[in-house]
């Protein structure tokens, strides 16, 4: 397990070397007793494993104000920086599965418009997504932040450090790039957060059934699509 990072000032460094960073005090316990409340009155179908587009969720979304949260943020992307991305995942004994090695590639935008660079639409939950230019995405930082601790056999994190430095990836590179190099496992106590850049590849086993594990993932940036393209959501 990679030594979790405690000084704010060694988060841009993180990003550009590892390509992510954990901060096991981000959140305190009251904070994700409240936004577990707030969650648990949002219906969910028979199966699902978490929750799409979180953002108009009041307490979802003041999340990202939270000094813990909004603080390095700031120092990686900017003051203008704002989150366009929430979603749950939720893993339990009736919702499990295991995600192979991947980048995050796609974005939630406001409406299909053809753009050079923007490709693979599709639709997720009512809502447009495409596949920007990878420099859109290299200004991209996600925050997941673990309302139950993240540990050995509840399907934490697992991520390959300086990855995200390669671009888009093909299935062979990802496979190659996996074989060849370290990994490392993302384990916090609850209100740990973990920041990443979603062209890092990371992966998570199944929990063992027995411990929920519970993540808001939030994708934040500073830039603004081209063209006539918008976010589809951003606070």
């Amino acid at each position: 397990m990679k030594p979790a990072l405690n000084a704010k000032s060694d988060l841009c460094t993180a990003m550009e070397t590892d390509g992510f960073a954990i901060v096991t005090n981000g959140l305190p316990e009251v904070e994700c007793a409240r936004v577990l409340a707030a969650l648990d009155l949002i219906p969910r179908g028979r199966g699902r494993g978490g929750i799409r587009h979180l953002l108009d969720v009041p307490e979802v979304a003041s999340l990202a104000a939270l000094p813990s949260i909004r603080g390095p943020i700031v120092e990686v992307l900017g003051s203008s920086a704002f989150a366009f991305k929430a979603t749950l995942f939720e893993k339990t004994a009736a919702a499990n599965w295991y995600v192979g090695w991947h980048q995050d590639l796609t974005i939630p935008i406001a409406q299909k418009i053809d753009v050079p660079g923007f490709t693979r639409w599709t639709e997720k939950d009512g809502v447009v997504h495409a596949q920007p230019p990878v420099g859109v995405l290299e200004n991209v930082l996600t925050v997941r932040v673990n309302l139950d601790a993240a540990t050995e056999v509840n399907g934490s994190l697992v991520v390959l450090p300086g990855s995200h430095r390669l671009g888009f990836l093909s299935d062979d590179k990802i496979d190659c790039f996996q074989k060849t190099s370290a990994s490392v496992r993302c384990l916090t106590p609850a209100g740990g957060l973990v920041f990443m850049r979603p062209l890092l590849l990371h992966s998570s086993a199944k929990t063992n059934g027995e411990q929920i594990r519970r993540v808001l993932h939030f994708e934040f940036t500073s830039v603004e699509l081209p063209g006539d393209l918008a976010w589809h959501r951003r606070v």
